[in-house]
């Protein structure tokens, strides 16, 4: 069990994360916390050897671009930390690509402050037993 002030620390790591990202439209942070440590993190941005913006000319995220969540497993591979058993925090609900991910990365919990918008995801973590719940700040 997590305490609260140690969500809210997380979340706001999250957003601290979030504010990295190059990206105009959607910026987006996450973390990953196991046994009172934050043990990854991650934020949208382009990916190793691309430049530019995060956006196309019509405003649209460029295919480039790898997802906060995405971002951060992928750290967790060139480390010797495991993300089984896992909670995530992020800023936005995840999309349904990087649920899959999550699923195989067999993360325990998610957390997330503002909704995305499609729900499938939070639907696919749901459906496969991770525990899903939108951060209040009340």
């Amino acid at each position: 069990m997590i305490k609260e002030k140690h969500i809210r620390a997380c979340m706001k790591t999250a957003e601290a994360w979030a504010e990295c990202s190059d990206a105009q439209r959607l910026r987006v942070g996450a973390i990953a916390y196991k046994n009172g440590h934050i043990i990854a993190e991650g934020y949208n941005g382009l990916a190793k050897g691309f430049t530019g913006p995060c956006e196309d000319e019509q405003g649209n995220t460029r295919p480039e671009v790898t997802h906060a969540e995405d971002n951060l497993l992928r750290k967790l591979t060139r480390s010797t930390e495991s993300s089984v058993g896992a909670v995530v925090f992020c800023t936005h609900a995840c999309c349904f690509a990087c649920s899959m991910k999550l699923v195989d990365a067999q993360i325990e919990k998610f957390y997330y402050k503002h909704d995305y918008r499609s729900d499938e995801g939070l639907k696919n973590l749901i459906a496969n037993g991770i525990l899903v719940e939108k951060y209040n700040e009340d």
